[in-house]
């Protein structure tokens, strides 16, 4: 599952008013216990605890009051009393990539916007330089070789087996 879909998913917008409302319960009594907590961990955790009891806790229908009740308290018990757990550590950093990283297509169009400008001198000079004799059309070659591995990642340029 690549980012983008988390962040639809999870983080951004809770799919149901009462995941919303179990979540600002969950902020109301980490509050009330003097507790900061962030709503993006709170709501993530919430889905994971949801996944975890997935037979027990259906987001989709209608929870009774003593399933969010449990549901609330197993939270609570996760964001206070576990509060600097290695769990929670690791929860609180997959919530800070999830939110702070990009997507798949993002991150491809952006390599490959970067490998464009630093390969567009070398497919200039190979454009408008004319080899005049069998040196020139050599290093010609090599030109057009470094860009054409550089351009489908088949490896370094500097490799003599890549370049050949």
């Amino acid at each position: 599952m690549w980012c983008s879909e988390v962040k639809n998913k999870f983080l951004l917008t809770p799919q149901t008013t009462i995941i919303k409302n179990i979540v600002y319960e969950i902020i109301r009594e980490c509050d009330k216990r003097n507790f900061v907590c962030e709503k993006k961990f709170v709501v993530f955790l919430v889905h994971l605890i949801a996944l975890q009891f997935k037979d027990e806790f259906d987001c989709n229908e209608k929870l009774d009051r003593k399933s969010i009740e449990e549901l609330i308290s197993i939270c609570l018990n996760h964001i206070i009393d576990l509060n600097e757990t290695p769990m929670n550590i690791t929860l609180k950093m997959q919530v800070f990539f999830i939110e702070n990283s990009k997507s798949y297509e993002e991150t491809i169009n952006e390599y490959h916007e970067n490998l464009s400008k630093k390969t567009n001198m070398l497919v200039k000079e190979i454009i408008e330089s004319p080899a005049k004799d069998k040196d020139e059309l050599l290093l010609m070659k090599k030109k057009i070789i470094v860009d054409i591995v550089l351009q489908t990642a088949l490896g370094s340029p500097s490799n003599q087996e890549v370049s050949l």
